[in-house]
């Protein structure tokens, strides 16, 4: 089954942007790889809150939150059903990243998606836009 979907852009640069951002069914928030591995702030530990905050936001409007940590080398030749790269210790870790591994929803990549990996968006795509 084919489904249309509308496919808009948002870029959060600074917390006034979490306001403006627009409802949605599904959304994928991209995080680039950093040489901590910091995919989300823990903020007792000084590193600021704007990609946390940006995620709960997400939940907060309700909609079906993709995170993908770009540009990991680790996440270079996922095997199998391999989502993210398991090296990423942080994932089970942090409570907002286990949140989304255990959703199915966390998600890693060095430069391009896996074909499992495409079909799991493809398919949540397709649930949530029916």
């Amino acid at each position: 089954m084919q489904v249309r979907v509308e496919v808009t852009g948002f870029t959060v640069h600074r917390h006034e942007d979490l306001s403006s951002i627009p409802h949605a069914k599904v959304y994928m928030m991209f995080v680039d790889f950093n040489e901590r591995n910091v995919i989300l702030e823990d903020p007792r530990k000084g590193l600021g809150d704007l990609r946390l905050l940006t995620v709960r936001t997400l939940w907060d409007l309700r909609g079906d939150v993709i995170l993908v940590y770009a540009g990991d080398v680790g996440s270079k030749g996922l095997e199998g059903n391999d989502l993210y790269n398991y090296g990423l210790t942080s994932i089970n870790n942090h409570t907002e990243l286990s949140k989304l591994k255990n959703q199915q929803r966390m998600l890693s990549v060095h430069k391009t998606f896996s074909p499992y990996q495409r079909n799991h968006i493809k398919d949540i795509v397709t649930a949530k836009c029916v």
